[in-house]
């Protein structure tokens, strides 16, 4: 009897990586950004960070295939991280928590760790860190925590990766870099010279769209009006604008004796969605692109103060020539607040401009910055025979003076105060 010999192929295992997670080598560790996907590696291992930890303290590392600076994966046990940027840091999101370091209160020893948590947890976890390159160009990813045995200093802890496990470490030098993901992004230009309403529509609500606005921002023009669909971070316009952008909101109206101020305010550089701003650029940008935002609105606010309006765009609007109660930025210095005329009677979208009453019977109107006094020149209106009396707040109350002996109160009236009786 013959015996049939079934010869099994045990099949070598083999790592499967998929076209459709990409991550590129961060080499310029200022490109970073808020919402960007990173995972972190030990290049000379091919190791990168595992969701799994050992011990609840530091963390196991998983199998990665590196080819020219990047990385092809499908493996489920690599920890992807969201960086969320802060105030001189980042934080780094996981599915679970935060990544965070945490100190051992009997010994000198420092854990890395993944801590729980909807928000960036504070006291034994240090969750904010700081990115940045260490001598070699690794990644130099480290907390500042208080140090084991003694509470009252601080030390300087970083990844690094030893033994086939990623951990907390002090020192200068590091042994891990920062991968970051090539998602499939959708990109959008928004062309501020046509209507916006079909891609805003289309686009609506969509999470983590990359927005690249068509527009032009100098520092020779000290003001530019800007309205958006999209919240934006304070952090990331100081990273598109420069560190000393200046972002200011319509506060109020009130006269004066030269005449009426619409006075602007400094906020906390937080952009809200469909608001209109007047902002001061730190430097010069073309092109801005705008990183992991959601465009949520599909109409621009008023911002009223009484009878005057700074009016937000998202598409272009053309003025009549010679409008009394409309003022728009004007003059290559971002600093002439005029009525349309012949030459210049249409603004691009992602603009903002100014609506008030009859202004003939006001006499000077200024747009007053809270950073310099007479940060945009004055509209210089020709007074007519109508002796309007304002509110101390600057609203019209009546077109005659009659009201000053009638009612009491504070009035303004020919630019000047007058109380009521």
């Amino acid at each position: 009897m013959k015996k049939l010999i079934l010869l099994l192929l045990l099949a070598v295992p083999t790592l499967i990586y998929s076209q459709d997670d990409t991550y590129i080598k961060v080499t310029d560790y200022s490109t970073l950004e808020s919402g960007d996907n990173v995972i972190i590696v030990s290049e000379k291992s091919s190791k990168a960070m595992s969701s799994q930890g050992k011990t609840s303290n530091n963390r196991l590392s998983a199998d990665v295939e590196i080819d020219n600076n990047q990385i092809n994966y499908i493996s489920p046990d690599v920890k992807t991280i969201t960086l969320e940027e802060t105030e001189g840091g980042w934080y780094m999101k996981v599915e679970d928590g935060y990544l965070a370091v945490m100190s051992d209160p009997d010994k000198d020893k420092y854990y890395l760790r993944t801590v729980e948590s909807t928000e960036p947890p504070s006291e034994r976890y240090q969750t904010k860190m700081t990115i940045t390159a260490d001598e070699d160009g690794d990644a130099f990813i480290n907390f500042r925590v208080l140090q084991a045995e003694n509470k009252k200093k601080y030390v300087n802890v970083h990844i690094s990766f030893t033994s086939n496990v990623f951990n907390a470490a002090t020192g200068t030098k590091s042994n891990v870099c920062l991968y970051r993901s090539l998602e499939d992004v959708e990109q959008i230009e928004y062309n501020t010279s046509s209507s916006a309403s079909a891609m805003l529509s289309k686009h609506m609500n969509v999470e983590n769209v990359s927005v690249t606005l068509v527009r032009s921002f100098t520092t020779d023009r000290s003001w530019h009006a800007l309205c958006l669909p999209f919240n934006v971070s304070a952090m990331q316009m100081k990273r598109i604008f420069g560190n000393d952008v200046m972002v200011q909101e319509f506060e109020s109206v009130y006269i004066d004796s030269d005449g009426l101020l619409m006075n602007f305010v400094g906020t906390d550089g937080n952009i809200e969605a469909g608001k209109p701003y007047l902002i001061k650029p730190a430097k010069e940008v073309d092109n801005p692109v705008f990183k992991h935002v959601t465009i949520t609105v599909a109409e621009p606010q008023t911002v009223s103060k009484g009878d005057y309006k700074f009016i937000g765009l998202f598409s272009p609007k053309t003025f009549t020539a010679n409008d009394e109660k409309t003022c728009i930025l004007t003059g290559s210095s971002g600093k002439d607040l005029k009525n349309p005329d012949a030459d210049n009677r249409q603004l691009k979208g992602t603009q903002a401009y100014f609506r008030m009453p009859k202004p003939s019977s006001q006499g000077t109107v200024r747009a007053v910055t809270d950073d310099e006094p007479n940060g945009i020149s004055n509209v210089e209106m020709q007074q007519d025979n109508v002796q309007v009396v304002f509110s101390i707040d600057g609203k019209p109350l009546s077109d005659s003076k009659k009201i000053l002996h009638k009612n009491k109160g504070i009035y303004i009236y020919k630019g000047k105060k007058f109380i009521g009786k």
